[in-house]
């Protein structure tokens, strides 16, 4: 466990490497809202660590990150993924893996920064459309009046449901002590052409029942290098119920290093 100093908050993270001879990619994991780099570190990332660098952290307000009461917007997440990649050195171009709200912030980010993306994978990731920061906002708040289960997660088991009671918790103080909802609500929808203006090859993993079909396709309509795998059967907890169909893609493509390079 480590814990790293960007923009004032403290970061949970987490730098997963095995040695090697040779120059290995290294890959960024970004997660999305109910969630912290467990959902990677349980499901695809030590796996990756066999042939790559993987970086995770928690983004702030989740997990073991601070929980600040305010700076919940698009930028400020863009920021802290700034930050962090300074904190850690990374001066070449990163592949970035996003999972669903993180997909707000890994696009972002590489229209932000096109030179230090070498590569994006969108794992059921959401794209900011008009109205989604509201419709999000109101699942969000509905939530928290009727106490159900966090957002996204139907599994059964003790240790699972423990897990699931300490994300309730937090979320119920995210949601009341911070301007997350707000943040949320004010969510910029990510301009046409700033999706043309994408040029590194982007990697697209949903499920056939993906809830999200919309913002597939304008992903698919805009940007240019864009690779779409649907995996059958699965939804949007992909990450969970099919991690190892999901591993194994992002390995192919990390292993064709021809479709990393930008033209």
């Amino acid at each position: 466990m480590a814990f790293v100093t960007v923009n004032g908050l403290n970061f949970h993270t987490q730098v997963l490497k095995t040695e090697s001879d040779r120059a290995r990619p290294a890959v960024v994991m970004v997660h999305g809202l109910t969630a912290n780099l467990a959902a990677y570190y349980c499901t695809i990332a030590n796996g990756l660590a066999q042939v790559a660098d993987v970086y995770l952290y928690d983004q702030r307000g989740h997990g073991l990150t601070e929980m600040p009461t305010s700076g919940y917007g698009e930028s400020d997440y863009v920021a802290d993924l700034r930050g962090l990649l300074d904190s850690w050195g990374l001066d070449e171009p990163i592949h970035l893996v996003s999972n669903s709200f993180g997909g707000i912030t890994a696009l972002a980010f590489a229209r932000d920064y096109p030179t230090h993306v070498a590569s994006l994978v969108l794992i059921e990731s959401l794209l900011s459309t008009e109205g989604l920061g509201d419709h999000l906002a109101r699942e969000l708040a509905a939530w928290l009046q009727t106490g159900n289960a966090v957002p996204g997660y139907k599994r059964d088991g003790v240790a699972v449901h423990r897990k699931l009671a300490r994300q309730k918790r937090q979320w119920g103080r995210l949601i009341r002590k911070t301007s997350l909802l707000s943040d949320i609500s004010n969510l910029t929808p990510f301009a046409t052409a700033d999706l043309k203006a994408i040029s590194c090859p982007a990697l697209a993993i949903y499920g056939s029942s993906t809830p999200v079909i919309d913002h597939i396709r304008i992903l698919e309509r805009y940007v240019a290098k864009f690779d779409l795998h649907v995996i059958e059967g699965a939804g949007h907890s992909i990450m969970v119920d099919r991690s190892s169909e999901v591993e194994e893609l992002i390995r192919d493509r990390l292993a064709d290093q021809s479709t990393l390079v930008k033209s």
